[in-house]
C-alpha cells in the first residue's frame, strides 16, 4: 500500500482530477472545521474530527478541545484493513502532525519503517495518534489471529 500525507489545500488540489480505484483518504480535520471540497471523491473515505492536541496541553478551565480516542484509532484501523486499498491518503490541516502521526502508524504496521516519517523534517507527527493508531492495528491483527 502506498501511503501519502497532505494537507487541506493540496487534497483539495488532488481532487480535481479523478483518484486511481482503491485510493482511501483519511480526512482529519479540527473540531470547528469544515471538511475539504473534492470535486471528485476516493472509493473509500473516513472523516474525523478531532483537535492537534494532547491530553497534558488542554487547561482544565477551558476544555474545550476535541482529544483524539481510543474509538477513532479503532475506525483508522477497521478502514485500513477492511478495504482493499492501493493508495492510502492521509490528510489534516497542516498535513504536518496529525495525518502524519497517522500515516507513521499504518506505516509501522505494514512496513515496519514508520520512523522514516518522523526523521523527516517536513513533519512532526503527533506521538497521541501515533502511539493510538499503532495500538489499534496490533490489537484487530491479535483479535483476529
Amino acid at each position: 500500500m502506498k501511503i501519502e500525507i497532505h494537507n487541506f489545500e493540496s487534497i483539495e488540489k488532488l481532487a480535481r482530477n479523478e483518484f486511481e480505484a482503491g485510493t482511501a483518504l483519511i480526512s482529519i480535520g479540527d473540531s470547528d472545521a469544515q471538511p475539504p471540497r473534492l470535486k471528485h471523491k476516493p472509493e473509500f473515505i473516513l472523516r474525523l474530527v478531532f483537535d492537534d492536541v494532547y491530553p497534558g496541553q488542554i487547561n482544565a478551565m477551558h476544555n474545550t478541545h476535541a482529544i483524539f480516542s481510543d474509538k477513532q484509532a479503532e475506525r483508522i484501523a477497521d478502514f485500513v484493513l477492511k478495504n482493499k486499498i492501493n493508495t492510502l491518503i492521509c490528510q489534516c490541516e497542516f498535513g504536518q502532525s496529525r495525518s502524519a502521526g497517522c500515516a507513521a502508524a499504518i506505516t509501522e504496521y505494514l512496513h515496519g519503517d514508520g520512523i522514516k516519517i518522523f526523521a523527516d523534517e517536513l513533519y512532526s507527527p503527533n506521538k497521541l495518534v501515533y502511539k493510538k493508531v499503532l495500538q489499534a492495528l496490533e490489537n484487530k491483527e491479535r483479535a483476529n489471529a
